[in-house]
């Protein structure tokens, strides 16, 4: 499609041209670099090196905590493009948050943190917008003037496997010696964000609140791991005063299994050191494993005391108790291990 700059009422056509002709990739950084904002996300790096010494086009954050990883083309996009992008996305799922904050703080011109920044960038514009936990998800960007057909048959295969994958053509237009002109066309923007071995357990009570009141997946996740945190600060002496059990295994804490997630589908801390007895304040974020369902599955997981005892004599299944509420309303559930 052509197109004009109008003045005086006549039309003065630009003229498509193919970007590379003219113009070295760094030139397309540039321009990315200085329009983050039109893309929703913050950039953290550039060209940074990974564990083997390659460099990444653009690293990113977007409102949703999720890492953007953008490998760009000033043409034709070829089919190794993909293959290089995926690397990077595997690498850069292991980026511990401290090391993204370190990247963020060498970014050129900037002076403020990354939570200064994220903040920044999208608490005015979201408005009710709460910080995220970050790089539980990562998504692959790819921006060329053209991209081959078997790649984008690739993308679309991985999408389709809940991979994330946006693909960005550009379109390059001047006038002689004059205006220039680009403009971008999403070509694939599908699948879920990629959940790495930190987030891949789902939550469904969680996911389903999320979609009933329109909020990102895993933020609400997110907030509860915040909430996790004030428990574990919290002064839980008044509690202690009343158990009669030896003071060296008062503390609170969190248990964590094996992929560095709280055991039991719950998200919250111990507050007895050991499991029996043991005493748990937090939610159920996925009843499966005490059998319980959410009071309301809309108003997402809810708050739990679960207690765990052994009990001396013949074994008998689990049994839980639940104390169920409406609306708003405080859910007790105590669940004791029957072993």
């Amino acid at each position: 499609m052509p197109l004009f700059r109008l003045t005086d009422n006549r039309l003065h056509r630009f003229q498509n041209a193919h970007f590379g002709d003219e113009n070295h990739e760094r030139r397309l950084e540039d321009i990315l670099v200085n329009s983050g904002a039109q893309f929703g996300v913050v950039w953290i790096s550039r060209q940074g090196r990974t564990t083997r010494g390659k460099r990444p086009d653009l690293l990113g954050l977007a409102a949703d905590g999720t890492l953007e990883v953008w490998e760009l083309k000033r043409g034709r996009a070829p089919r190794d493009i993909l293959a290089q992008a995926m690397e990077y996305a595997a690498w850069a799922s292991n980026l511990r948050e401290d090391a993204l904050e370190e990247m963020a703080a060498e970014f050129p011109e900037t002076q403020s943190t990354l939570a200064e920044r994220l903040s920044d960038a999208f608490a005015p514009t979201l408005g009710c917008w709460n910080p995220p936990r970050i790089n539980t998800r990562q998504r692959i960007v790819l921006v060329a003037q053209d991209f081959e057909p078997e790649l984008i048959e690739a993308c679309q295969w991985l999408a389709l496997h809940d991979v994330a994958l946006v693909c960005w053509r550009f379109s390059y237009h001047h006038e002689v010696g004059g205006q220039e002109l680009l403009n971008f066309e999403c070509v694939l923007e599908a699948g879920a964000p990629v959940m790495t071995a930190k987030s891949r357990s789902v939550y469904p009570e969680l996911r389903g609140c999320e979609r009933a009141v329109g909020l990102a997946d895993g933020s609400l996740e997110g907030l509860l791991d915040r909430f996790r945190a004030r428990l574990l600060k919290a002064d839980w002496s008044h509690v202690y005063a009343a158990i009669a059990w030896p003071s060296s295994l008062l503390a609170p804490y969190i248990r964590e299994g094996k992929s560095g997630r709280s055991t039991d589908g719950r998200i919250g801390i111990d507050i007895i050191q050991g499991w029996k007895p043991g005493l748990f304040v937090g939610v159920i974020a996925d009843g499966r494993d005490h059998r319980v369902t959410p009071s309301n599955p809309e108003l997402g997981a809810d708050f739990a005391l679960v207690l765990s005892v052994r009990k001396v004599g013949s074994p008998e299944a689990p049994a839980v108790v639940g104390v169920a509420g409406e609306g708003g309303r405080l859910n007790i559930f105590f669940r004791f291990r029957l072993d």
